[in-house]
């Protein structure tokens, strides 16, 4: 049996057929050329949309796959993140985002594009 698998191997190997990796043609490289706010990147979720997050220094960023759309604090904005500095990106079983960062937990609301603040006193 072991012989089989060998000379299939072999086989294989020299007749001319020839391996394509398959799913590293679609990667792209992101930085702030494509709209990253930052390239220092501390937090990285893909959501139930298949939207990827990218939490920095800068503020949080999200790419469809076609553009990236950042989202930063905003002074006297309370529907802004509570601050720009991301450590933290979480998607509970109810398919909310929760960002964490450097001045409290922030909620994401996906149905008008805003956050929901959620500070703790201790």
């Amino acid at each position: 049996m072991k012989e089989w698998l060998l000379i299939g191997l072999w086989w294989i190997c020299w007749s001319g057929v020839k391996a394509s990796p398959i799913g590293f043609d679609f990667w792209n490289h992101i930085g702030p050329g494509e709209g990253l706010s930052q390239n220092c990147i501390g937090s990285i979720l893909q959501d139930h949309r298949g939207l990827m997050w990218f939490g920095t220094q800068d503020g949080l960023n999200c790419y469809d796959g076609q553009r990236m759309q950042v989202y930063r604090q905003i002074p006297f904005d309370s529907t802004s993140l509570s601050e720009d500095y991301i450590t933290a990106l979480y998607e509970d079983s109810q398919q909310r985002l929760w960002v964490g960062t450097t001045n409290g937990l922030n909620c994401y609301q996906f149905s008008s594009g805003t956050f929901r603040r959620i500070f703790q006193k201790c």
